[in-house]
């Protein structure tokens, strides 16, 4: 099992390294990419201005899609709709994931469109509606990864999962072609020749056409003493223009085969070719280092010790779940793993988050006056001699001085106050210990907060309690450690919050209408057309569509209780979220149509559980407070009990706002546990 474990690091890394590779380029001609760098073969963002890590749709739309197969009960096989219904729950229009470059230009927006006008996928995806040139641009293949990666060694079943992830967008060509680099991946966890691997994807994909392409680059590779000769080749017979629209998927599948192909066994130039030959570099370069992390290990990818070195495991994976944005390649490595066991084993694993598995692994964990050691499991800490070490990971982004790139970056912190920080860490000698989390405050700047220090002698458990607070957001965790040197098992964090909102005067002395937003605001995850912070109040929660949403946190919320007071407005429906995990899962307590309800919202089904008249008016005040705890739901009005009632749909999830045609303003905002029903 430690192959397919490292096997999956490998792939998680390579994707993401090879997506920073060739993200700064992207766009750029090949003339252009060969003047300034001639062949790409290292980080190059700080020399076009940008940062190595940002927000990126190959990494975003790769890692948010393969937890549809997670969402539907993992089941041993999976339909296009049910993947369909999966990115209405995941992506935020014209926010998160996609290029958003409109209808019948940029296939993925189109096939959000057709799915939220209620066409499934496959429909939403098929030439009949979309016509042939919309349906096979490159965007089939470039959020593939997941389901090879799921799926090392049973290619059969990343043929069939792939397939049906690519439906829902694309279609033709572009499905065979993106279902087979799914399948390589499967196929190069055990057989290493990359062109007998090749030839194994054609066969298992079957595709007559896709075979024929495979053929004919592995032939001009062959016959081509370096790769800019093939690179020619294409150009030649397999242009844009041939092909139509902005990002057509044959060249640059080609590109994937010849970067693979020529790069002698070699990761950094696989990703190099990839990056360096013009066309869709971020794309390409991302799926030749998946394939060529999983093909030759990462013993062949440290061979470059920068291209992990620069990274730290860092990236952004950002969706609708806006609390699981933040995230590194162990974590997204060790829950892809746990996917795969319970899909193919019927087992599963249960690690902590920062469970340090793999060799070399991070967690994006950062070390400063002191050095780190990689154990497997585990990790070492060793202060400088009369330092003190600090060692460090963010869970949420710098709101300071962090760019995003050409993507909006959605996020909600993955650690609040109220909740726990644990593990287990140990010194052969006595070694102080402090954890502390850096936060942003009232006048948005950075501060510390610190537990108090804890001596360790030994093997010895940590458990820190953050203390309730405001809302102000935590930015980064960590340890501070003087002595010894100190051996960490594993780290985790989660509990219920504890978090108090006020009215903005309070919160945000400082702020001025018409200036950014707070950091605390910048918090929330949005998918509203024009929400922001109140003046008067606290938040003003604005929607002209059905399901307008503002929401905080993440799946470590189980039994919460939140409350606000709502300023109503003609608005057709204002209430308040808990267990949410996308933009279609949730429960809400509402009030609507002069009534008060507990609805249960899943895809494109909203079932009333329980509901009760309740008559209100514009400009009318009301407090409301809604609770969960285990199957228990409960609602009540000014502070009086209205509804009860039970169901097990969700059991954890973010909360927030429901907001529907119409503008709602809230004042204070109150998230605490539950402890009894």
């Amino acid at each position: 099992m430690r192959k397919l474990e490292d096997a999956v690091y490998a792939g998680v890394l390579g994707k993401i390294i090879g997506v920073y590779f060739g993200r700064p380029v992207e766009g750029w001609s090949y003339a252009r990419i060969q003047e300034q760098f001639g062949q790409i073969r290292s980080y190059v963002h700080s020399q076009v201005g940008s940062s190595i890590i940002e927000v990126d749709d190959d990494i975003s739309g790769t890692f948010t899609f393969v937890k549809a197969l997670r969402e539907n009960g993992m089941p041993s096989s999976l339909e296009s709709r049910q993947i369909g219904l999966h990115w209405l729950n995941k992506v935020i229009e014209e926010k998160t994931i996609f290029w958003w470059g409109g209808m019948f230009r940029s296939t993925e927006h189109t096939a959000y469109l057709r799915l939220k006008e209620g066409i499934d996928a496959p429909d939403s995806g098929s030439m009949a509606y979309n016509g042939k040139t919309v349906a096979e641009q490159i965007g089939s293949q470039i959020f593939i990864d997941g389901w090879g990666l799921i799926n090392l060694g049973h290619p059969e079943m990343a043929l069939a999962m792939a397939a049906e992830a690519a439906k829902v967008s694309h279609d033709g060509i572009a499905v065979s072609m993106a279902a087979w680099i799914a399948v390589l991946e499967a196929v190069v966890f055990e057989e290493k020749d990359i062109r007998q691997a090749m030839r194994q994807a054609n066969t298992i994909v079957n595709d007559p056409e896709v075979s024929e392409l495979v053929e004919w680059m592995i032939n001009v590779c062959e016959e081509s003493t370096h790769w800019r000769q093939a690179r020619d080749q294409i150009e030649a017979c397999h242009p844009y223009s041939r092909y139509g629209g902005n990002c057509p998927i044959v060249t640059n599948f080609l590109v994937i085969v010849m970067s693979c192909v020529m790069d002698h066994d070699d990761f950094l130039e696989a990703i190099s070719i990839a990056a360096s030959v013009g066309y869709d570099t971020d794309c390409n370069a991302g799926n030749v280092g998946c394939i060529e992390a999983i093909r030759l290990g990462l013993e062949n990818l440290d061979r470059h010790a920068f291209l992990r070195s620069q990274v730290n495991e860092r990236m952004w994976v950002v969706s609708a779940e806006g609390g699981a944005t933040i995230d590194n390649a162990s974590t997204v490595a060790q829950q892809l793993i746990t996917d795969a066991r319970q899909l193919h084993e019927k087992t599963q694993s249960l690690w902590p988050r920062y469970a340090f598995l793999f060799p070399g692994c991070t967690h994006g964990f950062e070390a400063f006056q002191g050095t780190t050691v990689s154990q497997v499991p585990g990790i070492e800490l060793i202060p400088q001699t009369g330092k003190v070490m600090e060692w460090r990971t963010e869970v949420f982004y710098d709101l300071l001085h962090e760019k995003a790139g050409g993507y909006a970056l959605v996020a909600s912190p993955l650690l609040y106050w109220g909740q726990r920080i644990y593990g287990e860490v140990q010194s052969a000698e006595l070694t102080k210990v402090t954890l502390f989390v850096d936060f942003f405050n009232q006048d948005e700047q950075a501060e510390r907060f610190l537990s108090d220090p804890i001596l360790v002698e030994g093997k010895q458990l940590l458990n820190w309690l953050l203390p309730p607070g405001r809302g102000y957001p935590i930015w980064r965790m960590g340890l501070l450690v003087k002595g010894q040197s100190l051996f960490v098992h594993h780290l985790d964090h989660g509990g219920e919050p504890a978090l108090t909102y006020t009215e903005i005067s309070t919160m945000s002395p400082n702020y001025t209408i018409g200036r950014a937003v707070p950091s605390w605001y910048r918090a929330f995850t949005d998918s509203t057309r024009c929400s922001t912070v109140d003046h008067l109040s606290t938040f003003c929660l604005s929607h002209t569509e059905d399901n307008g949403l503002v929401y905080i946190g993440n799946q470590d919320w189980h039994h919460l209780s939140i409350a606000s007071t709502l300023i109503l407005t003609l608005q057709k429906t204002a209430g308040l979220v808990l267990r949410l995990t996308g933009l279609q899962r949730y429960y809400a307590a509402v009030l609507q149509d002069q009534k008060l309800r507990i609805v249960c919202r899943k895809d494109r089904d909203v079932q009333i559980l329980a509901e009760c008249d309740f008559a209100y008016a514009a400009d009318q005040e009301v407090a409301m407070k809604f609770e969960a705890f285990f199957d228990q739901l409960k609602v009540s009005m000014d502070g009086e009990v209205c509804l009860i009632c039970h169901d097990s749909t969700y059991s954890c999830g973010a909360a927030g706002f429901l907001v529907e045609k119409g503008t709602v303003q809230a004042r204070g905002l109150s998230l605490q546990e539950v402890t009894h029903a």
